[in-house]
C-alpha cells in the first residue's frame, strides 16, 4: 500500500497543483459509488450487525475498537463473530479464519482479531454475513471495515476518526483522504468515535466539523494505551520499533509516552510484506545498537514463525468508557 500523501493534510502550492489535476478522478469516484450504491440492494440480516468503519483512507483504530466490541459482547455472555474483508489476503471467502492461516492468506487485522473471537472473512461482504448466518452460532456480527460497502445493512454504523490527524483538507480521493463526503457519511452514521485529541485540522476540528452537519449523534472520545503486559516491557531496555501501519509515527509517539527508551524507529507503509532483506536489516540494526525489537499487533501477524521469536509485539487497546457500548448491546438484546 503507498504511502499516505502529504497535500492531503498540508498546504502548499504543489499540493494545490496536484489536487487540480487529480479533481476528475475525485469525480469518478465519486460518480462510481453512487452508481454502486443505487445499483445494489443492501441485505438485512436478522442476525444483528454492528459496522465498525470510517469515512477517511488509512489507519484511524477501528482493529483496537473492533476488538473492544467483542470483549464487551463477550463479558454480557454474548458470541460475537467478526466479519472482515482479510485486506491484503489472497483468499476470497468466506472463511473462518484459524491459527494455521498466514497473514498472506486472510490477512493481518484478521489474524490479529481471532486471538479474541471467531473471525470469518470474505471479499463479499453480503456472501460472508449470510454464511455467518447460515453456518455459525452468533449473537452479533462485528463488520470490520465495509462502512461504503453497500452491499449489508447494518443495524448500528459507528465512524472511527483520528483526532490527531482529522479529515485532512476534506476532500474526496485521490484528491483528499475522504472515501465519501461527511454529510453523506454522517446520515448513516448512529454514532461518532474520536481516538485522539480532537486537533484542529486545516479549517477545524472533527467535533466542529461533524455538530455543523449533525446535531444529534453522539460523539466518543477514546485513547490509545498499551494493555498492561505490554507496558511492563518498555521501560526495561532500549528498544528499536517498526511498524507498518497507517500511521507509524503515533504508534512510537504511544511508547515514548509510555517511557519506552527509543534508540530507533523504521517506518513502512501500511500492511506491508517484509523482504528477506528489509527483515535482515531490522535484525541487524537492532543487534548493532544492542536494542529490543518491538513492533505492532498486526506488523508482527505479517512476520514468520523464525521472525516471530526476535520480535515482542505491543498490543493496543482504547481507553474509553465502555458503558455505550454495553447499550448497544442491551439495545440490540431488548430491540
Amino acid at each position: 500500500m503507498i504511502a499516505t500523501p502529504s497535500f492531503w493534510y498540508q498546504r502548499s502550492i504543489t499540493g494545490y497543483i496536484i489536487m487540480i489535476l487529480l479533481w476528475p478522478l475525485s469525480l469518478l469516484w465519486r460518480l462510481a459509488s453512487a452508481i454502486r450504491r443505487l445499483w445494489i440492494k443492501p441485505a438485512k440480516l436478522s442476525l444483528p450487525v454492528i459496522c465498525i468503519g470510517n469515512l477517511t483512507a488509512g489507519g484511524t483504530g477501528k482493529t483496537p475498537l473492533v476488538t473492544c466490541f467483542a470483549e464487551a459482547a463477550i463479558d454480557k455472555g454474548l458470541t460475537p463473530v467478526i466479519l472482515s474483508k482479510g485486506y491484503g489476503g489472497s483468499a476470497s471467502g468466506p472463511h473462518l479464519v484459524t491459527a494455521d492461516d498466514s497473514a498472506a492468506m486472510v490477512g493481518d487485522e484478521p489474524l490479529e482479531l481471532a486471538a479474541i473471537c471467531p473471525v470469518v472473512i470474505a471479499k463479499n461482504r453480503k456472501a460472508g454475513a449470510l454464511w455467518i448466518a447460515k453456518n455459525m452460532t452468533a449473537d452479533v456480527i462485528l463488520m470490520d471495515d465495509g462502512f461504503q460497502n453497500p452491499g449489508l445493512r447494518p443495524d448500528i454504523g459507528i465512524v472511527v476518526f483520528d483526532g490527531n490527524r482529522g479529515i485532512g483538507n476534506g476532500q474526496i480521493m485521490p484528491v483528499g483522504p475522504m472515501r465519501e463526503g461527511m454529510r453523506n457519511g454522517l446520515k448513516r452514521a448512529s454514532y461518532v468515535v474520536i481516538i485522539g485529541d480532537d486537533k484542529q485540522g486545516l479549517t477545524q476540528s472533527i467535533t466542529q466539523t461533524i455538530q455543523r452537519l449533525r446535531t444529534d449523534i453522539p460523539i466518543i472520545s477514546a485513547s490509545k494505551q498499551f494493555y498492561p503486559s505490554a507496558q511492563a516491557l518498555l521501560t526495561k531496555e532500549p528498544l528499536l520499533a517498526f511498524a507498518g501501519i497507517g500511521h507509524p509515527d503515533a504508534f512510537f509517539a504511544l511508547i515514548t509516552q509510555y517511557g519506552g527508551q527509543l534508540i530507533k524507529t523504521l517506518s513502512f507503509p501500511d500492511h506491508h510484506r517484509y523482504t528477506a532483506t528489509e527483515w535482515q536489516n531490522i535484525h541487524t540494526t537492532a543487534l548493532r545498537h544492542k536494542a529490543k525489537l518491538v513492533t505492532t499487533r498486526k506488523d508482527y501477524m505479517r512476520l514468520d514463525q523464525d521472525q516471530r521469536r526476535a520480535v515482542t509485539p505491543l498490543p493496543l487497546t482504547l481507553d474509553l468508557d465502555r458503558r455505550w457500548i454495553d447499550a448497544i448491546y442491551d439495545e440490540l438484546r431488548h430491540g
